[in-house]
């Protein structure tokens, strides 16, 4: 608004520079017809011309302010598209660098995301690791506690086998020795059976 109105004083002042002409040379012209002796009149095609000029120097008087007001008025709308233009230029230049930074910021993000997976992905993949080999150490430990396990019932049952023989042949043994017994005892009564028949015989 300032330099609108600094355009407007500025073309004013040649308007204000010839007013002050016509106005002087008004003047002159009114001494002139003063200093002219009575009695003697201008002639009619003087007098039209001296209109003519007076008008034509009050129409460049009229026409003078609206002249400059017209020429700062355009050049202030020539200067308006310009500055539009300027700030349509540094809005673009924020919301691009804006965009930039946003920009960023998402590819920041993404390769936070991107290393935290690749690092919880590992992780998985160590836990899996480390879980089917403890499982394999497990199944190894189980078999081999399993055959331990049936190479001692294996040897169980042959003690077992065995202690049953031995007690088989501890009985055939025993059954075999009494059956000697009660055959000497068979014997032994036998022959004492004959002593006393025969003892009662002599008597």
């Amino acid at each position: 608004m300032m330099k609108f109105l600094l355009k407007v004083y500025t073309g004013l002042q040649p308007a204000r520079v010839e007013e002050t002409q016509v106005t002087q040379q008004q003047q002159q012209q009114q001494q002139q017809q003063q200093q002219q002796p009575q009695g003697l009149h201008q002639h009619p095609q003087q007098q039209q011309q001296q209109q003519q000029q007076q008008q034509q120097q009050q129409e460049k008087l009229t026409e003078a302010p609206a002249a400059a007001i017209a020429a700062a008025a355009a050049a202030t709308a020539a200067a308006a598209p310009t500055a539009t233009a300027a700030a349509i230029a540094a809005a673009a230049t924020e919301a691009a660098a804006t965009a930039a930074a946003a920009t960023e910021a998402a590819a920041t993000e993404a390769a936070a995301t991107a290393t935290a997976t690749a690092a919880a992905a590992a992780t998985a993949a160590a836990a899996k690791e480390e879980t089917e080999e403890i499982q394999l150490c497990m199944q190894q430990y189980i078999k081999k506690l399993g055959g331990r396990y049936k190479e001692k019932e294996t040897e169980t049952e042959k003690e077992t086998e065995r202690q049953r023989q031995a007690k088989r042949d501890k009985e055939k043994e025993t059954n075999k020795h009494n059956e000697g017994d009660k055959q000497k005892e068979t014997e032994d009564n036998g022959r004492q059976k004959k002593k006393t028949k025969k003892k009662k015989k002599k008597e």
